[in-house]
């Protein structure tokens, strides 16, 4: 995961709700489709065992903080 976000392929990542130990976590993956995340992430150790990717969707980013 470091070495993504070196690469400026996940944007942004961390747990979703209260629950910080429950599992789920959303990241932001800069990517031109979906077979493209899924190439992102196919060398991460965790894939398939700790990680788990349960949907991939499309999101366009309209607003920034000039302090992003």
């Amino acid at each position: 995961m470091d070495a993504l976000v070196s690469k400026g392929t996940i944007l942004l990542g961390g747990p979703v709700g209260d629950d910080v130990d429950s599992g789920d976590a959303l990241l932001v993956i800069s990517a031109d489709d979906e077979a493209a995340v899924h190439a992102a992430l196919a060398g991460d150790p965790w894939l398939d065992t700790v990680l788990a990717i349960t949907r991939v969707q499309l999101w366009t980013l309209w607003l920034r903080s000039r302090a992003v």
